[in-house]
């Protein structure tokens, strides 16, 4: 199948995510395996997705795949583990790249989803011929396994936990893989002193909520300049006071039950830690029964007097808690913000010095200005991979060494061979 014939087959996607009937079905049932709101759902699993789709009619695409080197992939195959949240966007971006690269695919959906699972089934099945789906019963770490040992699969591309992942580092040297992970985040907000406030604050809790704060990109951290730091923390209080905590199949529901109580555990160990440490809670950070199965909700925590050795601060949260750190010098700031294992997204609001904007932009997959990952002027990013540290990399094999890679990336360059830096130049 040629790229046009697999193009045309992959765009057959957007006329399946418009179909009213698969919208509801797929929803209801993602809704039902996860607890998250039906606004999240809607937007992670057929607004975005859809729009993403645009990319597969660039001239942009034409131009990479005339610049593919078709030697190096071996006949190998592309092997895929995908997580529980955003899987539309990951079949669009991920799944996608490797069936347009021209390579075989094997793809491991998430058996979490045990309801939603006959949607993206058909979806695959449908927009991407040739894609091998691996039986819902066989686990991540199982699937991981036998990738590795076997002879057909050279490239594994792995979205998940960092610490997970590095359990597997021997085993892909030893069988000489290459591996393209992608991991947490510990995304910053920074908040200068010329900063828009109000737009910040509004922002902080958009991005601090993505999905609920169930994303490896939403807002878990917040440098606040000490002169607007009342400010900011005054007006991020009224935001949260209005969030709307509720069933997730109710439209005005902003926040829902956390259905992992794995989770809910780390959430609640979070804000102890740092309340034992002297941070102090603003608002929220308790639970609330919704509906009538008892399931729990967190209030969103906003945690002030804050310092970078708090869980809190240094964890992946996955969830809806802000602590706020306040700072004066930016070195002080730049030496707080490096104090991470993590480098996906940063957003910055007002102004900076040369220094600072190189720091971030050097550290992190996207740096934003004036926006966050969610914001309407960053839908460009999302076909962006990769990250820093912990939060994205690439093991491989260079001259008969084994290799770890950072930085930002675009996974059908990759497959092709093609350098991030010179094709976007």
């Amino acid at each position: 199948m040629d790229f046009y014939k697999r193009r045309n087959a992959l765009l057959r996607m957007q006329e399946m995510l418009e179909d009213q009937a698969l919208q509801r079905g797929l929803v209801a049932a993602y809704m039902r395996d996860t607890g998250y709101t039906y606004r999240n759902i809607r937007d992670r699993e057929i607004t975005i997705p859809l729009n993403m789709l645009k990319y597969w009619e660039s001239a942009a695409v034409e131009s990479l795949l005339s610049q593919a080197d078709p030697v190096e992939a071996d006949g190998k195959k592309i092997a895929i583990v995908l997580p529980s949240n955003g899987i539309n966007i990951l079949i669009v971006k991920t799944v996608a790249s490797a069936f347009m690269s021209g390579r075989e695919v094997v793809l491991k959906l998430p058996r979490k989803l045990q309801h939603a699972m006959p949607y993206y089934q058909k979806i695959v099945k449908e927009c991407m011929p040739g894609v091998e789906m691996i039986s819902q019963n066989l686990s991540a770490e199982d699937f991981l396994g036998r990738c590795i040992r076997s002879e057909d699969i050279r490239t594994v591309i792995v979205y998940g936990d960092d610490k997970w992942i590095w359990s597997y580092r021997n085993n892909f040297r030893r069988y000489r893989k290459e591996l393209f992970f992608e991991g947490p985040g510990k995304d910053p907000q920074v908040v200068f002193r010329d900063a828009d406030v109000a737009l910040a604050a509004r922002d902080a809790v958009r991005g601090g909520l993505v999905n609920g704060g169930h994303s490896c990109s939403a807002l878990e951290r917040f440098y606040v300049h000490q002169d607007v730091h009342d400010e900011f923390v005054a007006l991020l209080e009224k935001e949260l006071s209005g969030i709307v905590i509720g069933a997730p199949e109710e439209t005005a529901t902003d926040l829902s039950p956390i259905l992992s109580p794995a989770v809910l555990r780390r959430l609640r160990h979070q804000i102890q830690n740092a309340t034992d440490q002297g941070a102090k809670l603003i608002v929220g950070g308790n639970t609330v029964e919704v509906g009538a199965g008892g399931n729990l909700a967190l209030v969103p925590a906003l945690l002030v007097n804050c310092h970078n050795q708090m869980d809190a601060v240094q964890q992946e949260s996955f969830g809806p808690i802000f602590p706020v750190i306040p700072f004066v010098e930016e070195d002080a700031l730049i030496t707080m913000a490096d104090q991470s294992d993590y480098g996906l997204n940063a957003s910055i609001y007002g102004t900076c010095s040369r220094k600072t904007y190189d720091y971030f932009y050097s550290t992190h997959r996207n740096l934003f200005v004036n926006a966050t990952i969610s914001s309407p002027s960053s839908a460009a990013n999302r076909m962006v991979d990769g990250g820093f540290k912990n939060s994205g990399f690439v093991w491989e094999w260079k001259n008969d060494k084994f290799l770890q890679r950072e930085g930002r990336r675009i996974l059908l360059n990759e497959l092709l061979n093609i350098d991030y830096d010179s094709a976007h130049k």
